[in-house]
């Protein structure tokens, strides 16, 4: 059998019961094809998540956790590489981005975030990452950077839009350290970037490569990241009207936004302390609509791939980073939001789709990591297609554990803005799942465990679901004792995205 084409779609910060009830595309690709009922993410977070996805392992094993660490390796793209595929990127997420490094082994990689004007322009995301591991965490006017960084433009293949990029970036951060810009009433001078993201840019990258992929004798593996539900929530106002009933102005959504910042929302609110029912009602509207932009041009790419002779090539993966949280009380009795010191199923339940025209529609109870889908990829995709979907191959937990982690997210700046969150922030967790438990443990000596949906004292737990959690615990920990510093490049990218 020769070797399909690979379409690998992330939806950022999609949780799995909103994704069932609001993605229609997905929903009738689900029903033809494979849907996985029970997959969980690796990780809370986009960066350990992404890199658990690409390299098979967990957080604790790969160590790529903290804002300050940088992608080591991409076994995925090298194995794939090796085995003759074209391997292309198009991602809209700042984690999963050149700056972070992962753009290594891709033969191309556009940055479609928010504040990238022309993906074929020069990625200033990336270059920054670039210029800060040369050891140089910022340009100061008075350096050699200034005029690095305009022979760089000068000398790309797209000089125009290049510079146009670097003036976008250049605003981001001035609006990032002058308050007084947020005044302006428009999406760019928000301090979320994500604002100014479109997911038309994706789109039309991917559409690009498949007509260039049509003629090709090798295969292609193309990964894309699409960020309409990752916070802030600003859909289309067609889907703002549909779920909300209404539409939003610019500055709603953006003060919908601060109101609904995760940390902030931790800060102020508890398990007896309830937000308006307004505010987390219009939140999970918005959050709805986000959903169905995603499905929407889901079924845009379906079309195209069909229109360029490559659907039925072509295995077509679709799942989510994590999930989020929209203010609920989880089962933990924890009022979230976001995706951030959590580890409830609507932060760790994602959506997996597998589909191929050899595959029959058929539901998979048994619970599996997305992790699992790199070796899907490298050494059973044929082995799945060839028994109709029937043997699932590495997605099988061989002992019946699936394991996720949700790594600490403090820092000294959150924990300065924040210092009644402090030992939340500090919190790593560990969770496993089997068809039939759920352990939680976290390494401030918080425990949960749940039999069938049903909470249970810890002591009832299998010991060798408790012990495996106390060992992924422990490295997290370990791995944790070794924290560098943020630069002012990286909380600037947080800040821009929610996390500070």
């Amino acid at each position: 059998m020769l070797k399909p084409n690979i379409l690998f779609i992330v939806w950022d910060a999609a949780r799995l019961d909103v994704a069932c009830s609001a993605a229609p595309n997905l929903r009738k690709l689900a029903k033809e094809n494979l849907w996985f009922e029970n997959a969980i993410a690796p990780a809370g977070t986009s960066l350990p998540s992404h890199v658990s996805m690409v390299t098979g392992v967990l957080p604790h094993c790969h160590g790529t956790f903290k804002q300050t660490h940088k992608i080591s390796s991409m076994p995925l793209l090298t194995d794939l590489g090796d085995a003759g595929y074209t391997r292309y990127g198009v991602s809209a997420n700042g984690f999963a981005s050149a700056k972070y490094g992962f753009d290594h082994g891709f033969d191309a990689f556009y940055n479609t975030q928010g504040v990238t004007v022309y993906p074929d322009g020069l990625d200033v995301h990336g270059y920054a990452g670039t210029v800060r591991e040369e050891g140089n965490d910022e340009l100061q006017a008075n350096d050699i950077g200034y005029l690095r960084l305009l022979r760089t433009v000068v000398k790309h293949e797209r000089p125009v839009k290049s510079a146009i990029n670097v003036a976008a970036a250049g605003l981001s951060q001035l609006v990032g350290q002058y308050s007084i810009f947020s005044r302006i009433p428009h999406r760019r001078f928000s301090r979320y970037n994500e604002f100014m993201y479109d997911p038309k840019k994706n789109t039309k990258w991917l559409t690009r490569l498949f007509e260039k992929t049509e003629d090709e004798n090798e295969p292609f593996f193309l990964f894309t990241n699409y960020m309409d539900p990752h916070h802030p929530y600003a859909p289309p106002e067609r889907f703002q009207q549909e779920f909300s009933g209404r539409t939003f102005r610019y500055k709603e959504l953006d003060q919908i936004a601060e109101d609904t910042h995760p940390f902030e929302f931790i800060d102020r609110y508890g398990p007896r302390i309830s937000p308006p029912e307004e505010t987390l009602d219009t939140v999970r509207t918005l959050y709805t609509g986000e959903v169905r932009t995603a499905d929407e041009h889901l079924g845009r790419l379906l079309k195209s791939l069909e229109r360029h002779n490559l659907r039925d090539e072509t295995v077509i993966v679709v799942t989510a980073d994590h999930g989020e949280n929209l203010g609920e009380v989880n089962e933990m009795g924890e009022r979230r939001m976001g995706h951030v010191c959590s580890a409830s199923d609507a932060h760790l339940r994602v959506p997996l789709v597998i589909a191929h025209p050899e595959l029959e529609g058929r539901r998979v109870e048994t619970p599996v990591s997305t992790k699992d889908l790199k070796r899907l990829f490298t050494d059973a995709i044929n082995q799945l297609l060839e028994t109709d979907g029937r043997n699932i191959g590495p997605l099988k937990p061989s002992d019946g554990i699936v394991a996720s982690e949700v790594p600490a997210t403090g820092t000294d700046i959150l924990e300065q803005r924040y210092p009644d969150l402090q030992e939340l922030l500090r919190r790593h967790l560990s969770v496993v799942y089997t068809q039939e438990w759920k352990v939680v443990l976290g390494s401030n000596e918080s425990e949960w465990a749940w039999r069938e949906g049903e909470e249970q004292p810890i002591e009832e737990a299998p010991d060798r679901l408790v012990n495996r959690c106390y060992e992924h615990l422990d490295r997290l920990e370990q791995i944790d004792r070794t924290e560098q510093e943020l630069s002012k490049a990286d909380v600037s990218h947080l800040e821009a995205l929610g996390y500070i």
